[in-house]
């Protein structure tokens, strides 16, 4: 009969897996790597079995990261009060219907400036729809900790960033 465990040790998670005949796994769920061991009796049948466990335990680990992702974006979501600017920020598309923050120095200094909670996902449809209309024809850039890109449109200059640890997108239009 297949028999499992799981344990914790220095804060990660493992689970072990074992069979009578001297099947055993160990499987550290933050990367994924694991080690079967096996002595030559072990029959197909049991391999199979838990091979059937390891991604039984592979696809509840993801689904568990997957709704704590969801719970992040639903409590960035929450901060986003502010309704889009659409009439000040006339050339470039939507990120999303509601902001954190918005701050149009279009007199004083000659823009505006947006801050949005979003997950880094919806950034990057965000700056492909900048591409696609060709405000940002090169699109995004990257490197360890932001994601930005650069354009121009009819009346205006843009430059967008992403910052992948706050999970927020600044946009600073900049009007002419």
């Amino acid at each position: 009969m297949l028999k499992y465990s799981t344990f914790e040790k220095k804060k990660q998670h493992f689970y072990k897996i074992s069979l009578p005949v001297h099947v055993l796994l160990i499987l550290k769920t933050e990367s994924f790597e694991g080690t079967l061991m096996s002595d030559s009796i072990t029959m197909e049948k049991e391999y199979q079995q838990a091979m059937e466990k390891i991604n039984e335990l592979l696809k509840e680990q993801e689904t568990k990261q997957k709704s704590e992702e969801e719970k992040i974006a639903e409590k960035y979501a929450e901060m986003n009060q502010t309704p889009w600017p659409e009439e000040a920020l006339a050339g470039i598309p939507k990120a999303c219907d509601l902001v954190y923050e918005f701050y149009d120095w279009k007199d004083e200094d000659g823009y505006a400036s947006i801050k949005v909670f979003m997950s880094q996902s919806e950034a990057e449809a965000y700056f492909a729809k900048l591409k696609d209309l060709v405000i940002s024809p090169d699109g995004a850039r990257r490197d360890n900790e932001l994601i930005w890109v650069k354009g121009a449109g009819d009346g205006f200059t843009l430059s967008c960033t992403y910052d992948t640890h706050m999970n927020i997108l600044s946009i600073t239009y900049y009007y002419q």
